[in-house]
């Protein structure tokens, strides 16, 4: 039995972020959805701590919320729009789990540590046009 335990404890030390940046990539695609929605219809930006109590309610128990503030208030002062791999990364801060993020997430790690520039919004429809997921016909 402890056998089993121990291995179970490997497993999650293992894949215990892979899983994480997994669960919380799509809260944080559809936060920065209804950013963009909000910024189209020219409505103020989703509460941050709505998106906040979302997230503990689906069981994320992190104890970096506190470091989205700066990120989400720059793009709130700028009118930009978040993107979801900054918010990820912005929950998750330890550098060491940015290479994990970057393969988890499938982008290329930065060449160097530097802002990334502000995403200009665009609207989630055409966000799915340009992943394939909305046709013409539709």
């Amino acid at each position: 039995l402890s056998q089993i335990r121990n291995r179970v404890h490997a497993l999650r030390r293992r894949f215990g972020l892979p899983i994480t940046v997994i669960r919380l990539h799509p809260h944080a695609t559809l936060f920065c959805d209804q950013w963009a929605i909000a910024r189209d219809r020219k409505q103020p930006p989703p509460d941050t701590f709505s998106f906040i109590w979302k997230l503990a309610d689906s069981g994320f128990r992190l104890t970096t919320f506190t470091n989205l503030h700066h990120p989400l208030s720059m793009h709130r002062d700028n009118n930009t729009c978040p993107h979801p791999i900054d918010i990820v990364t912005a929950l998750l801060p330890d550098p060491s789990s940015r290479p994990i993020i970057d393969a988890v997430l499938r982008r290329d790690p930065p060449a160097e540590e530097t802002p990334r520039p502000p995403m200009l919004c665009f609207s989630p429809s055409l966000r799915l046009a340009q992943r394939g997921g909305m046709t013409k016909s539709s």
